[in-house]
């Protein structure tokens, strides 16, 4: 009977000690498992951060290079200003109020002079008489003798249409001038070469173009 009991409680201590072994497992396991899971959380969490971060970077970036590409080729594609030429006066026939024309048969030079009144010109001229309004019969010609002609400019030491000429030319320029006989030699002429109330053409090439220094006063 003795060794019934004591088989009893010791079939009893061993169901006993099961029990709170699995017991111990189960709450061993409820409290361990949170804080895996509460870790892996954690961990998940951070990645996704990180991830939802560098999408933004990356979106940014991608803004940024975007906007970088499209000003370029705003830039690149933004079209040129318009080349606009001067107009052009060579073979253009001009006509002054006092009856004179001219055509202009070369430009003036980047870095022209103008004449002023009393300035000291040099020119090559080569003189015909009008025929209908082409050149004639020549009578002078500067080119011909290889000797350019200097005068003053704006004063009468030449005929009026050559003055109002020189006053309008600038260095480098060449023209083709029809002067009438009233800017001419008018009703006397010039000699045999040149009959009265006649009309004449020049070709004028102006090369140099020179201010005279006014003179010093003498002092008693």
């Amino acid at each position: 009977m003795k060794e019934k009991v004591l088989s009893l409680c010791a079939l009893a201590l061993s169901y006993s000690a099961n029990g709170f072994g699995d017991n111990a497992v189960n709450l061993n396991k409820q409290t361990t498992q949170p804080d895996s899971i509460s870790a892996h959380a954690s961990t998940k969490t951070l990645d996704m951060a990180a991830t939802n971060t560098f999408k933004k970077e990356e979106t940014m970036t991608q803004k940024n290079s975007d906007a970088t590409t499209a000003a370029k080729s705003q830039k690149t594609s933004a079209p040129e200003a318009e080349f606009k030429p001067t107009p052009r006066t060579l073979d253009k026939t001009f006509k002054t109020a006092s009856g004179l024309k001219y055509t202009v048969l070369q430009e003036p030079d980047s870095d022209a002079l103008t004449v002023k009144p009393g300035d000291q010109v040099t020119v090559h001229y080569t003189g015909w008489l009008d025929n209908n309004g082409q050149p004639g019969k020549k009578f002078d010609s500067s080119v011909d003798r290889g000797r350019k002609f200097t005068f003053r400019a704006g004063v009468g030491q030449v005929i009026r249409g050559w003055d109002e000429t020189l006053l309008s030319m600038k260095t480098g320029e060449k023209r083709r001038v029809t002067i009438p006989a009233e800017l001419g030699y008018g009703a006397r002429g010039a000699g045999a070469a040149i009959p009265p109330n006649a009309s004449l053409i020049f070709d004028v090439e102006l090369f140099d173009v020179k201010t005279p220094q006014p003179r010093a006063h003498r002092t008693a």
